[in-house]
């Protein structure tokens, strides 16, 4: 982009050229590039430390927020620098956890990438775990949402699980933005990072006279039929767990 500047990354040359190329990944502008800058800038100083850095990225003011890394036998603090990056130098090898200051109702955005359940454990609401290497950095970054949640089970009349209805969390003011899924087999939902506010919590049927539930993306009432609604109001770092909805038996037919 004309006019913006960027931080690049070179590698060295293949055996099959003598030039060196841009390096994917890395390469960034320079208003995302604010960790990797702090440490380039002060290469000579801190060349062949341990490291450990990061950036807190939330909805909320990020600089000046605490950071401790707990050892196994110490305990290390630091804090972000405006931009929302912290740093640390010459913590020893080891392993770590790591916990950042959050204001009240917001919670860790745990990252679902990481391959075995033992390491999803690791991370929680408010702490992220790593080990550092001799002589290497670490870095841990971390993305926050709202902790606030609207949980609970749908059943017919009979009180049987209802599976595959389609439910929705429409707000009662247009600049918070709706929420639909389906229930699972056993009839449950669950309904993350709500933004506070009033909201319609429908149970709905698409498509008039099919007699049979089916997933949708959204409740529309010209083309799918309501079954009940209630009203929910959700506070900052609060949510409505164990809710009970019952709706009206539904024919189900054979076909799909």
């Amino acid at each position: 982009m004309i006019g913006r500047e960027y931080l690049l990354y070179l590698n060295p040359p293949d055996e099959a050229s003598d030039l060196w190329y841009l390096g994917q990944g890395r390469s960034s502008e320079v208003s995302d590039a604010a960790n990797d800058l702090l440490y380039l800038n002060n290469l000579d100083k801190v060349h062949g430390k341990t490291r450990v850095s990061g950036t807190l990225d939330g909805d909320f003011p990020v600089a000046g927020k605490k950071v401790r890394i707990l050892g196994k036998n110490s305990t290390f603090q630091t804090a972000t620098n405006e931009h929302g990056v912290y740093e640390i130098y010459g913590l020893p090898p080891g392993k770590y956890l790591i916990a950042p200051e959050m204001p009240y109702g917001w919670i860790i955005d745990r990252d679902e990438s990481f391959p075995t359940v033992s390491e999803r454990r690791m991370h929680s609401k408010s702490y992220k775990a790593f080990t550092l290497k001799p002589k290497r950095h670490a870095v841990i970054d971390f993305a926050f949402k709202i902790d606030n949640a609207v949980q609970g089970r749908v059943y017919d009349q009979n009180g049987r699980p209802l599976a595959d209805a389609g439910i929705a969390l429409i707000p009662e003011k247009d600049d918070i933005g709706e929420s639909s899924q389906f229930t699972d087999k056993k009839g449950r939902f669950k309904f993350e990072s709500v933004s506070a506010g009033r909201y319609k919590l429908i149970v709905h049927e698409d498509k008039l006279g099919s007699g049979r539930l089916t997933r949708v993306s959204y409740y529309d009432p010209q083309k799918s039929k309501l079954l009940t609604a209630l009203t929910v109001n959700i506070k900052h770092g609060e949510s409505m767990r164990g809710l009970k909805i019952f709706v009206p038996t539904v024919a189900r037919s054979s076909s799909r």
